[in-house]
């Protein structure tokens, strides 16, 4: 291999080669291809490596791939999520910490339908990532140095650029993916599942090192004494959480300026970081898992529709509720440490009595431009309003700690998940991640806060970080499976829900008390469950469907030599499973991998 070169780049340059070693029309081969393979399948089988060699090398080239990605965001995010969880905090004069959440959330619902695929078929899935990291590290640089002007352009900037930088890094997980199943042999949904597990394992760290960050450098030297007593804490924190609560705690003061920057100098670091390792060490895909550049413009022209018209099916629409609700859980979550530190007064609902009527419609529009938010997007994992409960009852500072159970959960969560799937299925995984937020919202409901018995603070973290590392590696390894085919529109749309599900949980939090959003989220996750269930038996039944199409696309053929004797026989295939053939009153077992591949399997 000449140096410099990798191996994608040696693929792209032999293609013609191997176009020109296709078999002429008339061929078995042909006639079995046109049978039972789309011309895209069949493009994509001649990249595959010959030798045990080639293939080795480049799987060892994909995980390499998949390594780097998630360390880069495991960097970035480390930053990003470090600085968002702190926003109502650190801007909470005339709201703009609150209002810069509600400009995000608007450019990263229109950033969802108009600029992935865009930008992705101009500059590639690859240099996508770390563009898109920039626009991260601008809106860090901006709260050392927070006006309006900056903060609300940068919160802009940064809504523009979530939608492609996580529809380029899950489309180009899922091909990969695709790739890496077809030199193991593997069923795609299981390396795909795992692939995104490993993702989440580093970004899942991400919470670790940014709670470690955020503690340290917000611990105060001296803890002044304050008017919240353990009586205060039982009435007006965790559940008993309200808009209406006018408690002085001192477990809230703001960092001065020295500690903002010190943060922001650390975690603009981080995040510079991540934009060199993607430019310098990671593998552009090949041209042929690439967007055409040259119809880039009609792309553009047809993102939106793309995006909407991924909704011509029931199954999106099934997925709409599940995908709310990892919506709703995160900011949810975060939401309740804002209501502790909003000095907003709202207008307190106590029943669902109130919940009907314009009023109600009117309050939410009212509010929409002060969403109560701390985490805009990008996978603020403090689950539960358990947030409300630490920083309420055990000071801001100690948040971190507390959250540390929860990032070294979820990210060994992440990681095994895909490993655990392959025997277990997706529907028990995710069933379990149901059973386990069911378990802790009622934990929740029946608590009584007790600050002294803070094991219980750290326990219930790591019980949130294992629910949450189910959540968002099934989802994602989900949409990535069923919808493999359209993977930027699917992943554009799951971006876009989700993001609904923020702005609608954000847009009632401050007129809600915590006892009503746990009922609320509680609903959502019931609905999204049963809807999903219904999603998988539809797929199983399509699948089974599939594999009796393609046992009757089965071709054999019988050659014997020249005294006669059966001495050969081939199975052409263009789906998985075993199959049983039959000669000299010999049966031999046949295992064909892997649906929509051609393989030869000669038995002598």
């Amino acid at each position: 291999m000449p140096p410099g070169k990798t191996d994608y780049q040696m693929n792209d340059q032999n293609d013609d080669v191997r176009k020109r070693s296709k078999p002429p029309k008339g061929s078995s081969r042909d006639n079995v291809s046109s049978r039972s393979s789309s011309s895209a399948d069949y493009e994509n089988e001649a990249h595959l490596p010959t030798t045990d060699k080639e293939r080795s090398r480049e799987k060892r080239r994909i995980m390499k791939n998949i390594v780097l990605i998630s360390v880069a965001f495991f960097l970035n995010f480390t930053s990003y999520n470090g600085l968002a969880r702190l926003q109502s905090s650190l801007h909470r004069d005339e709201g703009m910490g609150t209002t810069n959440q509600a400009v995000l959330y608007a450019a990263l619902v229109l950033s969802c339908l108009f600029v992935p695929k865009l930008l992705i078929s101009v500059i590639g899935h690859k240099w996508t990532i770390p563009l898109s990291f920039s626009g991260y590290i601008l809106w860090m640089a901006a709260n050392g140095y927070a006006v309006w002007g900056t903060m609300v352009t940068t919160s802009i900037l940064v809504g523009l650029c979530a939608a492609p930088l996580w529809t380029a890094q899950c489309a180009y997980f899922t091909k990969i993916a695709t790739r890496y199943a077809q030199l193991t042999g593997e069923p795609e949904p299981v390396v795909v599942s795992r692939f995104f597990g490993i993702f989440f394992m580093f970004f899942q760290c991400s919470s670790i090192l940014g709670s470690v960050i955020s503690s340290t450098v917000l611990m105060p030297t001296e803890v002044e004494n304050g008017t919240l007593t353990d009586d205060d804490i039982k009435l007006y924190c965790g559940l008993n959480d309200c808009p209406d609560n006018n408690v002085t705690n001192p477990n809230l003061d703001d960092p001065d300026d020295e500690t903002v920057w010190t943060m922001v100098g650390i975690y603009i670091a981080c995040a510079v970081l991540a934009v060199i390792l993607v430019s310098a060490a990671v593998d552009e895909l090949p041209k042929y898992m690439r967007e055409d550049r040259s119809k880039a413009k009609e792309e553009a022209k047809r993102s939106a529709v793309n995006t909407v018209l991924h909704l011509r099916h029931l199954i999106p629409w099934l997925l709409v509720p599940i995908t709310l609700y990892s919506g709703f859980e995160q900011a949810f979550y975060s939401a309740e440490w804002n209501n502790v530190t909003s000095k907003t007064k709202t207008t307190r609902i106590d029943n669902f009595d109130e919940l009907d009527g314009p009023p109600l419609i009117q309050h939410m529009i009212n509010q929409f431009g002060f969403i109560t938010g701390s985490a805009p997007f990008d996978y603020i994992k403090h689950d539960a309003d358990f947030i409300s409960f630490i920083s309420c009852s055990l000071g801001i500072w100690n948040v971190g700690w507390v959250t540390l159970p929860f990032g070294i959960v979820n990210a060994i969560v992440s990681f095994t998940g895909g490993h655990i799937v392959k025997y277990t299925g997706r529907v028990a995984i995710l069933t379990v991640g149901m059973l386990a937020d069911l378990s802790m919202h009622l934990t929740m409901i029946l608590w009584d806060i007790d600050a002294s018995k803070e094991y219980v603070f750290y326990v219930m973290s790591g019980i949130f970080g294992l629910t949450d590392g189910i959540w968002q590696t099934q989802i994602n390894a989900l949409y990535g499976s069923i919808f493999s085919d359209e993977s930027e529109a699917a992943f554009s749309n799951y971006r876009m829900w989700e993001s609904l599900g923020f702005i609608i949980a954000f847009a009632y939090s401050s007129a809600l008390c915590t006892s009503i959003k746990l009922y609320v989220v509680m609903a959502v996750l019931f609905v999204g469950m049963f809807l999903y269930y219904i999603v998988e038996g539809k797929e199983k039944k399509r699948k089974r469907r599939e594999d009796e199409k393609n046992r009757s696309n089965i071709s054999t053929s019988i050659s014997t030599d020249k005294y006669g004797d059966l001495s050969t026989v081939v199975i052409s295939s263009v789906s998985g499973g075993t199959f049983k053939t039959s000669f000299d009153d010999h049966y031999e077992n046949m295992t064909i991998p892997d649906v929509g591949k051609e393989e030869l399997a000669t038995y002598l």
